[in-house]
């Protein structure tokens, strides 16, 4: 876990309890229904793999260069790899923009691929309607 991401939780006012919670929720039945399940493409651009931030992660398949569109974060109706698993990093290299996950600069073959969760407004809501809905009691 990186420093930035114990400052993000401290953000929402999340614990390391909360972030636990979340993690099993959304690897729950419940959620997947929820979120139309999960997509798991063969995807030119990138492979998951362990990763040194945090469970598993991204990783470019390829150089990728700057600007270039690395995939989807949900298609017909289920969300992809890229909503499950790209990490936060305060020194990212990606960002989404309208279901889209697009590199901001040059990314190298086998580096993680890592958005700021501060920059991506749906994930925030998303975070505190979890929170709202006092998901401690999974």
């Amino acid at each position: 876990m990186s420093e930035d991401w114990g400052i993000f939780l401290e953000e929402f006012d999340l614990t390391k309890e909360d972030e636990d919670s979340w993690m099993k929720y959304i690897n729950t039945d419940e959620f997947l229904e929820l979120t139309g399940g999960l997509l798991t493409e063969d995807n030119e651009n990138f492979y998951l793999a362990n990763s040194a931030l945090h469970g598993k992660g991204l990783f470019a398949k390829r150089d990728l260069k700057a600007n270039e569109l690395i995939g989807y974060v949900s298609l017909n109706n289920k969300r992809t790899l890229i909503a499950r698993y790209t990490n936060h990093s305060d020194s990212n290299n990606a960002t989404i923009k309208d279901n889209t996950l697009y590199t901001e600069v040059d990314i190298k073959k086998d580096k993680e691929i890592l958005i700021n969760y501060r920059n991506q407004p749906e994930l925030i809501q998303i975070i505190k309607l979890f929170k709202q809905l006092n998901y401690k009691k999974i």
